[in-house]
């Protein structure tokens, strides 16, 4: 089953464009007053599919900035792994696993980058395995 984030985004109402970010070293900013996410100009398809997933549960959720620290960390790492969970199906992930031994075929497989493919397989397998 394939996750389409621009989709969900659409039947969410959120509005998203590109355009400068407040942090240069952020990917995609999203603004819940305007239900506005904006993307960073220059990403790839598969960067712009997980980027938005991730900021769509921070629309969800209807988070507002927060400063840096403990609970801003925490808050990305549930926020990562809801959007990693969208982004890759068990069935996908096992045909992957099957037809290459290789994480970044995997990858492109999945149509994810390599930060949602190690978020998804930390919080389901090494969890099950603990």
């Amino acid at each position: 089953m394939f996750y389409d984030s621009w989709a969900h985004a659409a039947s969410l109402g959120l509005t998203v464009t590109y355009g400068p970010l407040s942090r240069q070293d952020h990917d995609a900013e999203y603004l819940h007053d305007d239900k506005l996410v904006i993307l960073r100009r220059g990403l790839t398809t598969r960067e712009e599919r997980c980027t938005l997933a991730h900021e769509i549960v921070h629309a969800e959720r209807e988070d507002t900035p927060m400063p840096y620290g403990p609970a801003h960390d925490k808050r990305e790492r549930l926020v990562n792994r809801i959007a990693a969970n969208r982004l890759i199906c068990d069935v996908d992930l096992m045909a992957a696993v099957a037809a290459s031994d290789d994480p970044g075929q995997w990858c492109l497989e999945l149509f994810v980058t390599a930060e949602v493919l190690e978020t998804y397989l930390t919080s389901n397998y090494q969890r099950a395995s603990a």
